[in-house]
Parts: structure tokens; sequence; C-alpha cells
């Protein structure tokens, strides 16, 4: 098992409002840049990523999340640990896209009822 970090501001966990609380799944390049965009939207962004990133192509990334999961995006304990039901957007942009349609399965057998789900594995 994946250690976790864990930054998650006071505000995070009182939104009332899942319209603007968003989840990640891969911190690659694609990742990276789209908590960086939905940030500018004033956007409440976790992520989950496989295994802490060392390079950070958008350096202000770690400052942006509310949440960070270390972990694997198919696990339904690292699905619960960030709390997937209470997300209204989740994008699935991991490297592999056999494990976006994957997680895209699981967190709706887990009764959770997304709107908005984006897959990408560039």
């Amino acid at each position: 098992m994946l250690p976790s970090t864990e930054s998650a501001s006071p505000s995070y966990q009182q939104s009332k409002n899942p319209q603007d609380l968003f989840l990640v799944c891969g911190l690659k390049s694609l990742g990276q840049h789209c908590v960086a965009i939905l940030k500018e939207y004033d956007a409440k962004v976790s992520a989950i990523e496989d295994v802490q990133p060392e390079h950070w192509e958008v350096p202000e990334v770690p400052n942006l999340l509310e949440k960070l999961i270390i972990g694997d995006c198919r696990q339904p304990s690292v699905l619960e640990q960030v709390g997937i039901c209470q997300y209204l957007s989740i994008l699935l942009v991991t490297r592999n896209e056999r494990i976006n349609i994957y997680c895209k399965n699981k967190s709706t057998t887990l009764l959770c009822f997304c709107k908005l789900f984006l897959f990408s594995s560039l």
C-alpha cells in the first residue's frame, strides 16, 4: 500500500456544492494542466496519483490541490479515502485507458452519481 498525502482546507470539507468539486485521477502532464485550468475558475480540485510525482511540469500544482491521495485509483479503498461520491466531475487522465475505464465503472458501482467523466490517456 502506498502512503497518502492529504491537505484539505476547511472550506473544502464544508462545501455543500458538488458543482465546484473536481477530482483528477492522474497527475502526469495532462492532469497537471487540468488542475491549473480548473483553479483559474476557483474550482476545488483534488487528485489521485499512483506515485508521488518527482517532477512537476506545472510547479504550482501541489499548492493548488485541496487533497492529494497517493495510491492506485482502481482500489475501492483509495476511491473511498478521497471521498469519490462527493464529486460531480471526475477527470480520468491516467496514461492507461483501461485504468480510466475501470475507474469510471468502479465509481458507479460505489453508487456515485457523477455527471461528467473525461477520459484521456495522452
